[in-house]
């Protein structure tokens, strides 16, 4: 016999409910991933395994942490920050290219029976996912500006750690053109924010919002935390050069019929380092007006994420009271 309870709880509530039960469920070589019950009817096992979006929930983890220890200063959320975080510099150490980043993490004895999208590591202590795509790059970028803003910068270490990795990662990009090239020599599936794709390919028109609007913003995080001026000039390229931010203005393509959920979060993981980095005037006026089409459409959700973001450029107009108010949870 069981029975679902509606249970009002404020948000932090909800967070504590959350975080506990990633903690204790959903931990693997410290990334945030999925569990799986192995018997439904008696919940006391779990197994949790491998996805491809392993680095792209870790990176949510890491920037929920940062935010909390940034508001809370509790050092429970700190280190719980600092363990996903190192979990995302595994994965983007794993494939043994500075800057390649993997999918994902198994031990050697369960990657020698995968397929062979898994390789080994360089130590050959555990194998790596390879074909890794933009929407893990999106969730990295996320988690380099929110851990260096609330936790990396006033510690030597973390800081020191996190230019390196953002280097490494962003000079990747840069070195091919824009684009993620995989250990085949050629460019992942979904791995691409350059100009030929975004600006001349057809075939690419629903993705020249979002990569356009993820690259200037994974710019302007590498430009904020290394202080190196040639993410900043790319960035400027792009811009003048290449349109992207006339790309970023019709980031939203699809209309709430046919929505995808996915790209709207994807979006506001976007969103949110660059619209507390940019403070030019005219492209920040830019920017608010593509952010405020977006919301509009994503509004109803109430979302303390999304609501939050836009409350960076627009706090006026964000819905902060319902995504903070208390809230019914299915228990």
């Amino acid at each position: 016999v069981s029975r679902s309870a509606l249970v009002p709880m404020t948000l932090a509530e909800k967070a504590r409910i959350l975080e506990q039960r990633v903690n204790e469920r959903h931990r693997r070589f410290g990334l945030v991933a999925e569990c799986t019950l192995n018997d439904a009817e008696h919940p006391t096992a779990h197994t949790v395994g491998d996805n491809d979006n392993d680095g792209l929930w870790t990176a949510y983890h890491v920037a929920a942490m940062s935010l909390c220890f940034g508001a809370t200063q509790d050092p429970a959320a700190q280190a719980s920050a600092r363990e996903s975080m190192h979990a995302l510099y595994m994965l983007q150490d794993a494939s043994g290219t500075p800057g390649l980043v993997a999918r994902s993490v198994v031990t050697c004895e369960e990657g020698r029976t995968k397929s062979a999208q898994w390789r080994p590591s360089p130590d050959e202590k555990m194998y790596w996912k390879s074909d890794t795509s933009s929407d893990e790059i999106d969730g990295h970028y996320l988690a380099f500006y929110t851990y260096w803003q609330h936790i990396a910068r006033n510690d030597q270490v973390e800081r020191s750690r996190c230019v390196e990795q953002v280097r490494e990662v962003t000079d990747y990009l840069l070195d091919h053109n824009y684009q993620l090239v995989d250990w085949t020599g050629q460019r992942t599936t979904w791995g691409f924010w350059n100009p030929e794709n975004l600006n001349d390919d057809p075939e690419h028109y629903l993705e020249s919002g979002l990569n356009s609007l993820q690259i200037l913003s994974f710019l302007r995080v590498a430009h904020y935390i290394t202080g190196d001026d040639k993410y900043l000039a790319h960035y400027k390229r792009l811009i003048v050069e290449h349109g992207y931010l006339s790309n970023v203005l019709l980031q939203k393509k699809l209309f709430p019929d046919t929505n995808n959920h996915s790209d709207d979060q994807l979006g506001f993981v976007a969103w949110y380092p660059i619209l507390q980095l940019e403070q030019d005037p005219a492209l920040r006026a830019a920017l608010h007006a593509a952010v405020r089409r977006h919301y509009l459409v994503v509004e109803p959700e109430r979302s303390s994420f999304y609501s939050f973001t836009y409350a960076t450029i627009d706090p006026q107009h964000a819905d902060i009271a319902k995504s903070v108010l208390p809230e019914s949870v299915c228990l």
